[in-house]
């Protein structure tokens, strides 16, 4: 895949890619190798950039120590520290309607019993384009390719959504390593969130150059709150966001840092 400076001005015509659901395993291969090398990067120059998740822990841990492909230098990842660029950023917060797929506390899903389903059918349901697998009833819209330097998003052509069996396709790195996944909006109870608006959002527009000069061909747009707040200014720019990543620029981590 072509690289590109995330700071310069996008090429002409440059449109991001398109991934079938049948691709998903070999694309999230690729994006492994990806994030496996920001890490080695980020160690390399330490530059960590970590910040406070609000008590929300990870209900994946238990991925980290999977097995993953031979060509995988499992070694050489550090999971028991992991600074995060995260543009969702969860705060404690009372119980929110429908509470019963989240916990504000450990992030974790109070039934078991039930699986999950998209939440992007809801024509009300406003979904976060950066959410986490923690926040419950998520879906994978996309999968991050490109450079450690200039990560790209692939949007896949079908939302699929978040299981086990995609989640460990991500080990030894985390899945919002690999993944673009899209959650139900956390409003309030995100630190992006400031009764009105996401500030995340206007960030990415205020900040960030465009990187493609066609809408991703995105399968939550209607139902996305970036879209629904910034409109195309954030679709154009949307391919370079990834939800947590170890080796960022400057100006994406003052993006990806709550107002």
């Amino acid at each position: 895949m072509e690289e590109f400076n995330s700071l310069s001005p996008s090429p002409s015509g440059f449109q991001a890619n398109r991934l079938a659901p049948e691709e998903l395993k070999n694309a999230a291969h690729r994006a492994r190798k990806r994030a496996i090398a920001a890490h080695q990067l980020a160690s390399a120059s330490q530059s960590r950039f970590l910040y406070e998740t609000g008590g929300w822990s990870s209900l994946f841990e238990q991925y980290r120590s999977a097995s993953s492909d031979s060509d995988t230098n499992c070694e050489s990842i550090d999971t028991t520290e992991r600074p995060v660029a995260n543009p969702v950023i969860l705060v404690p917060a009372p119980a929110l309607e429908n509470s019963s797929n989240n916990s504000s506390q450990t992030g974790s899903h109070s039934s078991q019993d039930e699986p999950s389903k998209p939440m992007t059918d809801s024509a009300n349901q406003v979904l976060c384009p950066s959410g986490r697998p923690e926040m419950g009833n998520s879906v994978i819209l996309g999968v991050v390719e490109g450079s450690v330097e200039a990560p790209r998003v692939a949007y896949l052509t079908e939302s699929v959504p978040v299981t086990e069996e995609n989640l460990v396709l991500s080990a030894p790195v985390n899945p919002t390593e690999i993944f673009r996944m899209a959650s139900r909006c956390m409003s309030n109870g995100c630190q992006h969130f400031d009764g009105h608006a996401c500030r995340l959002a206007q960030r990415i527009v205020e900040q960030l150059p465009t990187v493609v000069e066609a809408l991703p061909d995105c399968q939550i747009r209607p139902s996305c709150r970036w879209w629904q707040q910034e409109g195309a200014a954030a679709c154009l720019r949307c391919p370079q966001m990834v939800t947590e990543n170890h080796y960022s620029s400057e100006i994406m981590q003052q993006v990806a840092t709550p107002t």
